[in-house]
């Protein structure tokens, strides 16, 4: 029965703008980002840019689409992507995107046997984790938070693709 309400009717402009308030609200309020410290997860372009955006979609389309209606995001993606509902390009890019957050986020996991989402923002102080997470070089700290900048940025400019600014 839940099924069904959920996918009854596909979400409106009005819908969309509630999710784009509501992710601004989980951003403003549980990220805890700032100069020192990013967020894998409720920061500017982490995890939940994506999950917010490929939910909005799922809810906008999976009336029409079944297809759309999966659990796993990198799914979703796929699913999205495949249905023609988001360009290939942005599917593939935000595929790549999730992957590169979800791993580090696992490995920041494993090293401390907790969960986390905070990363800092030391180069120094990242390049053990670099260099666990294959980064070479003479400073792999700094490469990968270029990377992670990389990432949250383009995660962002593809998050406000679809959802104005609240």
């Amino acid at each position: 029965a839940r099924a069904a309400r959920t996918w009854s009717a596909s979400l409106d402009a009005h819908g969309v703008a509630e999710i784009a308030q509501l992710r601004s609200r989980v951003e403003k309020e549980l990220s805890g980002e700032d100069e020192a410290h990013r967020n894998l997860k409720t920061g500017r372009g982490g995890l939940v840019d994506i999950e917010f955006l490929v939910q909005m979609l799922q809810l906008r389309h999976g009336s029409a689409v079944p297809a759309v209606r999966q659990r796993a995001t990198d799914d979703a993606l796929k699913a999205l992507r495949d249905a023609g509902l988001l360009a290939r390009a942005q599917a593939d890019a935000l595929l790549a995107h999730y992957r590169f957050l979800r791993r580090l986020e696992a490995r920041l996991r494993l090293e401390r046997d907790r969960p986390v989402e905070e990363l800092g923002t030391d180069p120094a102080g990242l390049a053990p984790l670099a260099m666990r997470l294959g980064y070479q070089g003479e400073e792999p700290g700094r490469d990968l938070l270029r990377d992670y900048q990389r990432t949250t940025e383009d995660v962002r400019r593809l998050f406000r693709a679809f959802f104005p600014e609240p």
